[in-house]
């Protein structure tokens, strides 16, 4: 099993972490890139096979946020690197991380100007590396973005959509044969607005939403 923690080290905020095996806990390490110019937030861990993980955050140079992440394998954290393509004055703003475990994983992100117009766009780790960004949402009118996946080779991902009639609805896409679908309204939304979307796919070809 293992955990990230966010801690402040050095009057900047940094990525690290901790594995427990064999009945204890052992620090493993700093994950980010240590520059005494950038800070991290909302790391996130997942891991779905023995002595296997990925961990994500967002860092922060000051001009940019960019989402990074690194890969737990043959017992120690590869090197940080960024997954997105995200240039200033761009930021990314929400991210969310799932693995259906056998060195697979993705990565969801919502990227945009704060405060301004945001897009939600996905990476899939497969063969020992990213693939590129894939834009979900278009329209610039995508938040908080969640994603699971319950079978290798698929994944489903839902998040906030600001649709025509000004109405925030859920919207989804799945990825199957290494490509996503169309975003599609699942959320009627004539009576109540969403607000924090979820999803969670225990198995090939399906997938559960909830939205409050």
């Amino acid at each position: 099993e293992q955990v990230d923690v966010k801690s402040l080290v050095a009057a900047r905020v940094r990525v690290l972490s901790a594995r427990y095996a064999s009945g204890a806990w052992s620090e493993t390490g700093a994950l980010d890139l240590e520059t005494v110019s950038t800070n991290v937030s909302a790391p996130i861990v997942v891991s779905r096979g023995a002595g296997e993980a990925f961990a994500a955050w967002i860092q922060s140079d000051g001009a940019t946020s960019r989402v990074y992440a690194a890969v737990f394998v043959n017992g120690g954290w590869g090197t940080a690197a960024p997954v997105d393509q995200v240039v200033a004055p761009e930021q990314v703003l929400t991210i969310a991380l799932a693995s259906p475990g056998g060195g697979e994983a993705h990565l969801i992100w919502s990227q945009g100007t704060t405060g301004g117009a945001q897009g939600v766009v996905a990476a899939r780790y497969a063969g020992g590396m990213w693939g590129g960004p894939q834009a979900l949402d278009t329209t610039t009118e995508g938040t908080y973005p969640q994603i699971d996946s319950g079978a290798a080779g698929s994944a489903y991902a839902v998040w906030l959509h600001l649709d025509s009639d000004a109405v925030r609805r859920v919207h989804a896409s799945r990825l199957a044969d290494g490509t996503w679908s169309a975003s599609q309204a699942i959320d009627p939304g004539v009576n109540s607005v969403a607000t924090t979307p979820v999803v969670a796919s225990p198995a090939a070809g399906q997938a559960f939403a909830a939205k409050a």
